[in-house]
């Protein structure tokens, strides 16, 4: 029997594809991600009210430790994974299909609504000026390797997005921003001072989606809307972006 990697966009119920759902509905059992990335409670009730039992929440143990008891289930069911966003733009997943590929299992994948598109989207920035995507964990472990790849990227004139953590109640944009404020004070690269612009975004694709862009000291005093939060560093801007960042984000 096939596995099935299912998309579940942005989190939210509406952008839960047509698609997603009729693969979901012929499903024997769905394990739902519940740590690589945000989903909305109004999301989780819904799935959990119309596919009942079959719903099984997998943590990171299940879906990357114990992936040969995965892949022994596939013999007998139909397994759907129900993964927030794309399927593999969660890396981690890759290893699912690989492994059932060594077992002759099909593995079938349902794209969906993926963040790395969206916030090109949301910010109003061209899509194909960005450059290498780069995380920030709320320990802060990585920080100054996110602040090096930032660099990087203006160095080319390219933007870069900064994913913040979403585990454990998630990373708020002001508390990375000071994250990267001291590592500026240690590398002085000029990236994050107080006057820097940067863009910020919050709960994308939901009713309480946030957008802004400013400078640093003004992103610190901001009320966000509780996480995921994410951050853009733009690099060179096209005339039609620095107008979009003005008009439509307040720039």
């Amino acid at each position: 029997m096939p596995i099935h990697l299912i998309g579940l966009g942005l989190g939210t119920i509406e952008y839960l594809t047509l698609g997603a759902l009729e693969t979901a509905e012929r499903m024997d059992e769905l394990l739902l991600d519940t740590y690589t990335s945000w989903i909305h409670p109004d999301l989780m009730k819904y799935l959990r009210e119309k596919f009942g039992e079959r719903l099984v929440k997998a943590d990171r143990s299940m879906l990357e430790e114990r992936i040969d008891e995965l892949i022994e289930k596939a013999g007998e069911k139909e397994i759907g994974i129900l993964v927030p966003g794309d399927p593999l733009i969660a890396t981690t997943h890759i290893s699912i299909i690989l492994e059932a590929r060594r077992r002759k299992i099909p593995v079938y994948l349902v794209y969906g609504v993926s963040i790395i598109s969206a916030s090109a989207s949301a910010s109003g920035l061209q899509a194909y000026k960005f450059g290498r995507i780069t995380t920030i964990p709320r320990d802060g472990v990585g920080v100054e390797t996110c602040y090096r790849v930032v660099a990087e990227n203006l160095e080319k004139g390219l933007h870069s997005l900064i994913l913040l953590d979403t585990a454990d109640g998630g990373l708020r944009i002001p508390d990375a921003l000071k994250m990267l404020m001291r590592v500026e004070d240690k590398l002085g690269y000029g990236i994050f001072d107080r006057d820097s612009m940067v863009i910020c975004l919050a709960r994308i694709g939901s009713s309480e989606e946030f957008r802004w862009a400013g400078r640093i000291m003004e992103a610190l005093r901001l009320h966000y809307p509780p996480p995921p939060h994410l951050i853009i560093v733009p690099g060179e801007l096209h005339f039609a972006e620095a107008e979009a960042l003005k008009e439509i984000l307040g720039a």
